[in-house]
């Protein structure tokens, strides 16, 4: 199924689950879907993830039900998403963090970078869309 948000004659390469933030167990992050197109690189955020958020799911007795006296909620779902065309990306790399965590950087021409990372999974498919259609 196409997603709603692509354009007329823009293809679909792929897709991944990846996560923004520091890849540290306890830090906030943001995961959600990267999508690559012919046209662009799209991030649909999903969830955000407190800090502490996995030590905090984990001593939840029933997911999906949360008693006052567990606090807030180590999440929350969200429904954004950011799109960078390819023209302005100047170079996507994949980064080796750790020991076997791994990202997708991509630098734009503008110097900003995103750091999409993709856990133990590889970033090279990715990397290798980017670089074939800028």
């Amino acid at each position: 199924m196409k997603p709603d948000w692509l354009e007329a004659g823009e293809n679909m390469i792929g897709d991944w689950k990846v996560f923004l933030g520091d890849p540290t167990p306890n830090s906030p992050k943001i995961a959600g879907t990267l999508y690559i197109t012919d046209k662009s690189v799209i991030f649909t955020a999903e969830l955000a993830l407190d800090e502490n958020a996995a030590a905090k799911i984990g001593s939840l007795r029933h997911y999906g039900i949360r008693r006052q006296s567990m606090g807030p909620a180590p999440f929350a779902e969200m429904n954004q998403q950011f799109t960078i065309p390819l023209g302005d990306i100047r170079q996507a790399e994949m980064v080796k963090k750790k020991l076997v965590l791994k990202s997708l950087l991509v630098t734009m021409k503008s110097g900003d970078q995103y750091d999409f990372n993709f856990g133990m999974a590889s970033p090279a498919k990715a990397v290798e869309a980017i670089r074939l259609h800028i």
